[in-house]
């Protein structure tokens, strides 16, 4: 995921994932001074397809978002 950095974006993150019921089981984030823009990488047990496309639509919607991608 790529986003604006701002204050309260992990908040933001990490509650579509509580909401969800889903186990966040890694994070890594890297904060770019320059563009002002955090990337955030999450392996998550997520229980079927139908659910990935949900958090993926939700995390879409939360404001100054720029990019969600599922990983490998």
């Amino acid at each position: 995921m790529i986003a604006a950095d701002r204050k309260g974006l992990l908040r933001d993150v990490s509650s579509v994932f509580s909401d969800e019921e889903v186990t966040v089981v890694a994070v890594q984030t890297q904060s770019d001074r320059r563009t002002d823009q955090a990337t955030m990488r999450f392996t998550a047990e997520i229980t079927d397809l139908a659910q990935l496309r949900r958090i993926m639509a939700r995390l879409d919607q939360l404001p100054d978002v720029l990019d969600v991608r599922r990983g490998s």
